[in-house]
């Protein structure tokens, strides 16, 4: 049965320890992901859009219950400097390489892939770089570094978790026509809806996982109840939901994220 993870946008933040907040005041930091893995069943890593994820941090990670999953936010190089360009092909292959490590696990939920706000929708540009773009982490190949080869575990192959699931988010209007929607469609590339105080989400029905940001600063029942009959709807089609609730320091998006699980029961 297809599955609904809820989850925030990250969990590391110190600002969330303390009497009334998140995490209990007496919580170290580094119990912060067993106390979250509690109560919710994904998050979001933001972090790795800044830097790459290392072994230590992913050996962490890899702690996590079973049935968890985290999704990962490709590297600025990937999207922001290099902005799909072929450039951005090998950072791309390091990064999935990296979350290899992970993969065994069937914790790696999604890769997402989030366009800067000023690029335009360009079909040619986004279609070469996913057709181009591992699908399997088995597909990324070795190479020589300081006389050691280094290459994703072979065991890996021919198992569900050697499957890369791509979602992408753009945040720039050209993107909101049937052309993009048919385009992500054809790449296989799932279509993050993201919803902010400026803008409603775009549902687009491509990939295989559906990926929701809830970026808004409030969030009331009635709001979280649509999100909900979206999310059952998609169950019942065999697709998988990741749903994140906004980060912010002194904000609480937790009481947001418990309030649909509530209404999903």
């Amino acid at each position: 049965m297809a599955e609904i993870r809820i989850g925030l946008s990250g969990y590391a933040y110190a600002p969330w320890r303390g009497e009334g907040r998140f995490y209990p005041p007496e919580l170290k930091p580094k119990e912060f992901l067993a106390f979250y893995a509690e109560r919710y069943r994904a998050v979001e890593m933001d972090g790795t859009w800044y830097k790459m994820p290392s072994r230590e941090q992913l050996a962490n990670l890899a702690t996590a219950p079973e049935g968890f999953q985290f999704t990962f936010k490709a590297h600025r190089q990937v999207s922001h400097m290099a902005r799909l360009k072929p450039a951005a092909l090998d950072p791309m292959r390091f990064f999935l390489y990296r979350l290899s490590f992970l993969a065994p696990t069937g914790k790696v939920g999604a890769v997402l892939v989030q366009l800067p706000p000023n690029f335009k929708f360009d079909a040619a540009r986004v279609r070469d770089f996913f057709e181009a773009a591992p699908r399997k982490y088995t597909d990324i190949p070795e190479w020589e570094y300081e006389g050691e080869t280094h290459g994703v575990d072979p065991a890996l192959k021919g198992t569900p978790e050697d499957a890369i699931r791509y979602a992408l988010e753009f945040r720039h209007e050209s993107w909101r026509c049937d052309e993009s929607d048919q385009l992500l469609t054809d790449l296989n590339v799932g279509c993050v809806a993201a919803e902010t105080d400026e803008a409603e989400a775009w549902l687009c029905e491509s990939g295989d996982v559906r990926y929701c940001r809830l970026r808004k600063s409030d969030y009331g029942k009635k709001e979280l109840t649509v999100w909900a009959e979206r999310m059952k709807k998609w169950q019942a089609s065999g697709l998988d939901t990741l749903a994140f609730l906004k980060h912010e320091d002194d904000g609480s998006p937790w009481i947001w994220a418990d309030e649909l699980l509530s209404i999903l029961g």
